[in-house]
């Protein structure tokens, strides 16, 4: 019987942000909490910044199957 816990043990955690110079909501993805909570906290920089972690689980590649990943879409 094969292993699939390995396939589900992926989490990668994804920062959106506010940039101020174009205005656009951006994304940047971390492998750890920490670096992103780091970088979340540096784009804080006005009462008009906002930045959001998010946690997602990334599901691998198995052999003979194709990669999959659960998101969250920001808009």
């Amino acid at each position: 019987m094969e292993n699939t816990q390995a396939a589900l043990d992926a989490i990668e955690f994804r920062v959106s942000y506010l940039d101020p110079h174009s205005e656009h909501v951006m994304e940047e993805q971390f492998g750890n909490l920490a670096a992103a909570e780091r970088f979340a906290n540096a784009q804080l920089k006005d009462a008009d910044s906002w930045a959001i972690v998010d946690a997602v689980a990334v599901e691998t590649a198995v052999s003979g199957s194709t990669p999959g990943r659960t998101q969250q879409l920001v808009a």
